[in-house]
């Protein structure tokens, strides 16, 4: 099974707390006014991975943060991908859909709460931008902490810095 990758960066800081490893993902629908990655949002373009050559990766890195494109969009490849991943690598995910969307997507699959640390969700809303953010764009995006497969809003935690 394949994964349609974008690009990889290996020393963002501005993706999540630390120097991390960040996979950008081929493929949105989403089509946020303004987004920042428009280049991502065909399904076609970037370059095709194994799952086991994207999971190797993650298990050489500290810390990693999938973003795009939106990786939920590979749903089933991205789970069966975090199914060979180490647990403990600090991954944050990064998804336009809103928390209600994605809990309906997740009952699919078995991986992404075992493996996922932080999900940030909800779309690019334009007229909601603020470059007072931590991590996220607009004001309607929430971080959720996922944590012995529960979840725990920790919005507030990370904007004010606490959270780490």
């Amino acid at each position: 099974m394949n994964l349609n990758i974008r690009d990889i960066t290996y020393d963002s800081v501005v993706d999540g707390f630390g120097i991390r490893t960040v996979i950008w993902f081929q493929g949105c629908n989403h089509h946020c006014k303004n987004c920042h990655n428009p280049e991502t949002w065909s399904p076609e373009g970037g370059t095709v991975y194994s799952i086991e050559e994207i999971a190797k990766l993650i298990n050489k890195q500290d810390k990693v943060t999938l973003s795009g494109g939106d990786p939920l969009f590979q749903i089933e490849a991205l789970d069966r991908m975090l199914g060979l991943v180490d647990v403990g690598k600090g991954i944050w995910l990064y998804t336009g859909y809103t928390y209600d969307e994605l809990s309906e997507l997740l009952k699919t699959t078995s991986n992404i709460l075992n493996k996922i640390s932080i999900i940030k969700t909800g779309p690019f809303i334009e007229e909601l931008k603020d470059p007072n953010l931590r991590f996220r764009g607009s004001s309607n995006q929430e971080f959720y902490k996922i944590d012995d497969g529960k979840i725990y809003n920790v919005t507030e935690l990370i904007d004010s810095g606490y959270y780490k």
